[in-house]
């Protein structure tokens, strides 16, 4: 059930990786970090969304996942979200412990299981895994900005390591 003003989504056509389909499928929401919801299987329609930007990760048996990230839905109807291409990520540790994480749980309504999930989402974004890096930074311009520091950092819960 989707109430007034909220939204639906549907994303197409993510079926699998290639060599299997997905065990869970987790959604979060960019503008509540509290928010999270967790799917059994491969899911592509989710209901009852307010407006902002979300992120789905689908986690598959060897701990290998995919996200599609930055997904806009806007209020009062259906959302629609393709991609042409699904790139999956190598285990990391975030796709480490949710794989833990579902080995032992297995009623996805359980309340505490998803702080616990919660917990394990927040501590990945607020991961100290940085590079440092010394380069030369120009405006648009193209005047060089003095003392500009830059500071690389993983894609946001996910490493950048991919399985080709």
């Amino acid at each position: 059930m989707t109430l007034p003003g909220n939204a639906r989504l549907t994303v197409h056509p993510l079926k699998s990786k290639g060599d299997g389909a997905a065990l869970n499928t987790l959604l979060f929401r960019y503008e509540d970090l509290s928010f999270i919801r967790a799917y059994p299987g491969h899911s592509a329609l989710f209901h009852d969304l307010k407006p902002g930007h979300y992120r789905i990760v689908y986690l598959f048996p060897d701990a290998e996942y995919a996200l599609l990230d930055s997904i806009l839905v806007q209020g009062g109807g259906l959302n629609y979200f393709a991609t042409d291409s699904l790139a999956v990520f190598l285990p990391d540790s975030f796709s480490l412990r949710c794989h833990r994480f579902f080995e032992r749980k297995y009623d996805l309504r359980d309340l505490p299981g998803l702080d616990e999930l919660k917990d394990i989402h927040l501590q990945s974004l607020s991961s100290n895994d940085t590079y440092h890096l010394e380069c030369f930074v120009f405006d648009q311009m193209g005047v060089p900005v003095i003392g500009a520091n830059v500071v690389l950092k993983r894609n946001g819960v996910f490493g950048n390591r991919r399985r080709y």
